[in-house]
């Protein structure tokens, strides 16, 4: 099976291509790891290029920008080109079939009624006496 399961945060914003009725979102995410060596801790990241077609790359434009933090599922391709100047290319991407964003994101200084995000919490009674409990 060639299924890549990935969670990390976008490094840049969607890029967005349309022919005709056909939209292609194109964007890269970070995926952080880490490990210990020599008794420490290290963080390690690793970049993949995420590619969503049709409604998936809509929704990604609409709601997704650099810094949101993602869950992708989809399948690794290859490509192989030659470019203008003669060169072989190659590049290996992630075809998204599923993309969800994390509840776990960052809040914005904007009021948000994002059922993930908690709202304000009703401060206690300053009097002792007044407490429920």
């Amino acid at each position: 099976m060639n299924i890549q399961l990935l969670s990390g945060n976008l490094t840049t914003d969607p890029d967005i291509y349309r022919n005709g009725e056909t939209v292609k979102a194109s964007f890269d995410i970070a995926v952080n790891e880490g490990y210990y060596k020599d008794n420490k801790w290290v963080d390690q990241a690793s970049y993949h290029t995420i590619v969503a077609w049709g409604y998936l790359a809509e929704k990604a434009e609409k709601n997704l920008q650099k810094g949101t933090s993602v869950n992708i599922i989809g399948k690794t391709t290859h490509r192989a080109w030659i470019d203008q100047s003669g060169n072989k290319r190659n590049k290996t991407e992630v075809v998204a079939s599923t993309i969800e964003v994390n509840s776990r994101r960052k809040v914005s200084e904007e009021k948000t009624q994002d059922p993930y995000i908690s709202q304000e919490i009703e401060s206690l009674p300053n009097d002792p006496d007044d407490l429920p409990f």
